[in-house]
């Protein structure tokens, strides 16, 4: 007894016993009984007169008893599903609410961030991990994910739920490679979510936090969810794209504006260093010694200085890359002819020897 007690509670097996078609034949028992035992009897009682058309009245309460009773059917529907059905009736709810909720919502990150929190809290699921993703060249590939755990294997779920339209139970899975898939990333139900042909999204929920399996009425909503999310998840993403395109295009207008930049710096910096470069080069003709020595790596830095500026103006035009030989030698004597002067303060000396062998480098 305990165990079938277990059960029934377990797998919702009372649903079997309570069932929507007996209450609502009861309902229709109850419009055929005022038929039979009110209008019909009525009609026979009047067919007695012949000056009274016993039929045209009693086909006109017949009609009016119709009208009457769907709102009257309405209203016991929804008693009944909240005291019999309840289930049923709170996740027709929640569907409703959630529906409406998302309805204005474009920013891709919010909307999953609201779907989850809904799912889990309406379902009672340990964790809820959305997936959304983006065809390239008719293969879905991940663009985006929320959720409370990371996912692995996702590509065996991906290739399981590109053949079918309806969610995954892991018991009811056959496959060894997707249950095994499942089971790593504690999933208890996968539900795709496609809009028009293409897979956009996943849904992943792990066991419900007080054990129990998913119940019939879960299982009908979370299709119907599946069917009404797709359309928002497909605007959230294209919303997305326009935006991540507009962050694209700004940041290229700024470095458009910075190579514009630089090159108005470049050719203001260009004019006078040249002439500085002319009066240094005049200089270091009548210098002799030390002095001419110094003003000749005063002119090789001025040569420096100017190959900087050429390539902030190459910044604002596309040029292709070329490569220059370097030989290292002459990059070590340059470093050496910049230190003299402080080392020649310290009283050390530098002793340079290159090998003449050094293979030159390409930069």
């Amino acid at each position: 007894m305990a165990v079938l007690a277990y059960y029934v509670y377990r797998y919702n097996f009372y649903r079997l016993v309570i069932k929507p078609g007996l209450i609502y034949s009861i309902i229709y028992g109850m419009v055929m009984a005022i038929y039979l035992l009110g209008i019909r009897r009525l009609g026979e009682y009047l067919s007695q007169f012949p000056e009274v058309n016993a039929e045209f009245i009693e086909g006109i309460l017949l009609v009016a008893l119709v009208f009457i009773f769907q709102p009257f059917r309405t209203q016991i529907q929804n008693r009944l599903d909240k005291i019999f059905f309840k289930d049923k009736y709170y996740y027709q709810q929640f569907l409703r609410e959630l529906t409406d909720s998302i309805s204005g919502i474009v920013d891709l990150q919010k909307l999953l961030q609201t779907l989850s929190a809904a799912l889990v809290s309406a379902l009672k699921a340990k964790a809820c991990t959305l997936v959304v993703f983006r065809m390239n060249e008719g293969e879905p590939q991940i663009y985006k994910t929320y959720g409370n755990h990371e996912l692995h294997d996702i590509h065996i779920l991906i290739d399981a739920l590109l053949a079918t339209r309806r969610f995954r139970l892991r018991r009811q899975m056959r496959d060894h490679r997707v249950v095994l898939a499942l089971r790593k990333n504690n999933i208890e139900l996968a539900i795709p979510i496609h809009f028009q042909d293409d897979l956009i999204g996943l849904v992943c929920l792990t066991e419900k936090r007080n054990g129990s399996s998913y119940s019939d009425e879960e299982l009908d909503v979370l299709q119907t969810f599946a069917n009404q999310v797709g359309l928002a998840f497909e605007n959230a993403r294209l919303v997305q794209d326009r935006l991540d395109l507009e962050a694209k295009v700004f940041q290229a207008e700024k470095l458009h504006s910075l190579g514009q930049l630089a090159t108005t710096l470049a050719h203001e910096v260009k004019n006078p260093l040249s002439s500085i470069k002319t009066i240094i080069q005049v200089l270091h003709e009548r210098a002799v010694g030390e002095e001419a020595e110094d003003l000749r790596i005063v002119l090789h830095e001025i040569d420096r200085l100017n190959a900087v500026l050429e390539k902030l103006l190459t910044f604002a035009r596309p040029t292709t890359t070329e490569f220059e030989s370097i030989k290292v030698p002459e990059i070590v004597q340059e470093v050496a002819d910049l230190l003299k002067h402080q080392v020649r303060k310290s009283n050390i000396k530098i002793d340079f020897r290159v090998a003449n062998s050094l293979p030159e480098i390409r930069t």
